[in-house]
C-alpha cells in the first residue's frame, strides 16, 4: 500500500518537458515519456524471446507442408505472445515490457497523488490531505488486469497479421521453405502494412526498380549512394547484398512499430494509473462526487480533435468520454496518440488557501 501525506505547504517539483507536451498540462503522458526508451527496448526483448521459442526444424516441415495453421501456431501460438510480453524468458536483473508498463502505471499513480495537493479536493480546509492508496484492492486489481490483457491482445492482433501477410507472400513469390521459414521468423513483430512494405521493397530492389526503393521513408540512407548509382546505369543488384538491404529496413520497420507499440502502451499505462487515483481519492471522499474529468488534445488528429467538443461539459471521473470509437475512460484513442485528461473544478466548490 502507498501512503501519502501532503500539506499545503509543500512545493512541486520542477518537471522537464517531453517532447512537446508540458508535464504540468499532462503528467499522466510526461510519466509515459520518461519510460519510453526502456519501454521500446524491452518490446524490442519481447521478440527476441518470442523468436527463441520457434523451432527452426518444426517451422520449416510446416511451410513445406504448406499447412498455414500450424506456421501460425509455432510462430505464435500457446499464447506465446503474452509470455513473452509479460516475462517468460527474461533474466531476472533484466525488465519485461509488462513490468515497464506496471513501473509507469505506478509512476503516474504517484504523480497524480502529488498533483492533488493543487486542485480543490472535498477537505480543503484542512491543513493536508492523507489518501490512502493501494493497487491491490478488487478494482485496481480489475483496471490493471484490463490495461494488461488491452496490451496483449492489441501487440498479438497486429503481430498475427503481419505473419499471415508474410506466409502469403512468401508463397506467392515461391520463396524455398528453408528462405521462407527463416524469413517469417525474422518478420515477428511487423504489422501487416509493414509486412506488405517490406514485401514491394524487396521486390523492388530485385527487379531493378531502385526509384520505388529510395522512396522508402524507413530505408537505411546508407545504401542510397549504391542504389542512386545502380539506377543511373542500369546496374542489378546481387543476391546478397539485396538481403542485406532489406535485413536492414526489416530492423527500422521492427524499430518503428518498438515505437509505436511503447508510446501507445506506455500512454494506456499511466492514464491507468492516473484513472484508478481518481477513483480511490473520490471513494474516500477527497474528491467531490460531481467532480468532472475534460479532455485534452495535443496536435490534435481528425480521431481525436471533436472529443473535447462531443464532452463539452467533461464527464465524471469514472465515467467514460464520448469518441468517434466509441466510449472510452481515457487515452488513447489510436497508436501513437497524444492526448492527456485533466480534472475539472465543480462550479461552485472554493480552491484551497
Amino acid at each position: 500500500m502507498l501512503h501519502f501525506h501532503f500539506p499545503t505547504s509543500s512545493r512541486r517539483a520542477a518537471v522537464e518537458k517531453v517532447g512537446r507536451v508540458s508535464a504540468g498540462a499532462f503528467p499522466a503522458l510526461d510519466v509515459a515519456g520518461r519510460s519510453f526508451h526502456s519501454g521500446a527496448a524491452a518490446y524490442t526483448k519481447s521478440l527476441g524471446i518470442l523468436r527463441a521459442l520457434v523451432s527452426d526444424r518444426a517451422l520449416r516441415r510446416h511451410v513445406e507442408a504448406r499447412d498455414f495453421l500450424m506456421i501460425e501456431e509455432e510462430l505464435l501460438g500457446e499464447d506465446k505472445v503474452g509470455a513473452a510480453l509479460t516475462g517468460r524468458g527474461v533474466a531476472a536483473r533484466d525488465n519485461s515490457f509488462w513490468d515497464v508498463l506496471w513501473r509507469t502505471m505506478q509512476a503516474s499513480a504517484k504523480a497524480e497523488l502529488e498533483r492533488l495537493e493543487s486542485v480543490p479536493v472535498a477537505k480543503a480546509d484542512t491543513v493536508g490531505v492523507e489518501i490512502q492508496f493501494d493497487f491491490i484492492n478488487p478494482e485496481a486489481v480489475a483496471a490493471i488486469e484490463g490495461s494488461r490483457f488491452a496490451m496483449i491482445t492489441n501487440v498479438s492482433a497486429g503481430t498475427r497479421a503481419g505473419i499471415r501477410e508474410s506466409i502469403l507472400t512468401g508463397y506467392e513469390e515461391g520463396l524455398h521453405p528453408s528462405v521462407l521459414a527463416r524469413s517469417l521468423k525474422n518478420d515477428i513483430g511487423l504489422t501487416k502494412p509493414q509486412a506488405r512494405a517490406l514485401a514491394n521493397y524487396r521486390r523492388a530492389l530485385t527487379s531493378g526498380n531502385f526509384t520505388g526503393a529510395l522512396s522508402q521513408d524507413l530505408r537505411d540512407h546508407r545504401f542510397d549512394t549504391t542504389l542512386n548509382r545502380l539506377r543511373r546505369v542500369g546496374g542489378k543488384l546481387d543476391a546478397g547484398k539485396a538481403d542485406k538491404i532489406v535485413d536492414r529496413y526489416r530492423k527500422r520497420l521492427l524499430q518503428h512499430r518498438a515505437n509505436t507499440i511503447a508510446r501507445t502502451e506506455l500512454n494506456r499505462a499511466a492514464h491507468a494509473g492516473q484513472q484508478e487515483v481518481w477513483r480511490q481519492a473520490q471513494t474516500q471522499g477527497l474528491l467531490p462526487k460531481d467532480a468532472r474529468k475534460v479532455w485534452f488534445t495535443n496536435d490534435p488528429c481528425p480521431l481525436c480533435a471533436p472529443i473535447p467538443g462531443m464532452n463539452p461539459n467533461g464527464v465524471g471521473l469514472t465515467e467514460a468520454f464520448d469518441t468517434l470509437t466509441g466510449s472510452l475512460l481515457h487515452p488513447p484513442v489510436h497508436p501513437n496518440c497524444m492526448c492527456g485528461i485533466g480534472t475539472k473544478r465543480v462550479k461552485g466548490e472554493r480552491p484551497k488557501a
